[in-house]
């Protein structure tokens, strides 16, 4: 397993805010892996602006940023210095996320707030399946069943019990 120098600047960030979504991306081929950080990175840079901010008005600010920063990347215009940024421009430049995948997320954080959304993970899951159909269609059906033991983990210990959610996922139990 990569060390956490060893991964890239959005993989650590969704390490370290977003463990389950860490442990979840380990299940998708190598080739993918980092794209699925990516959408990952996002998430937890939109949540972030929930946790982090309390002024109603800087947060829609932020999320205006995140909006107007995702709409130019379809327009081939890249804002330079923030690596979800920058990573999502690959992926957008290659055709594998459509343009209104992504703005729904940020949508679904903008309106929800100061509450993190509900429909929130549910629309970067589907972004996550998108890409994996054109990125790595075999890790599809990995990352589902991870994703469902992860869920279940969650719902009858909460974030109790990480070293046995661990064992759970990979010996596949």
């Amino acid at each position: 397993m990569a060390t956490p120098d060893s991964l890239s600047l959005n993989a650590r960030y969704v390490h370290g805010h977003a463990r389950d979504r860490f442990l979840h991306a380990l299940f998708v081929r190598p080739q993918a892996r980092e794209a699925v950080f990516t959408l990952y990175a996002l998430e937890a840079e939109l949540a972030h602006v929930h946790t982090a901010v309390s002024e109603e008005m800087i947060a829609y600010i932020r999320f205006a940023w995140w909006y107007e920063a995702l709409e130019a990347l379809y327009n081939r215009q890249v804002r330079r210095g923030q690596p979800v940024i920058e990573a999502l421009a690959l992926l957008v430049e290659a055709g594998h996320l459509p343009q209104l995948l992504l703005l729904a997320i940020v949508e679904d954080y903008r309106y929800a707030y100061p509450e993190l959304p509900a429909s929130g993970p549910q629309h970067v899951d589907v972004a996550v399946a998108a890409l994996l159909e054109a990125l790595s269609p075999e890790s599809i059906t990995a990352w589902r069943k991870a994703g469902k033991r992860i869920a279940a983990h969650r719902a009858r210990y909460g974030t109790k019990a990480n070293a046995w959610l661990v064992l759970k996922l990979w010996v596949g139990l």
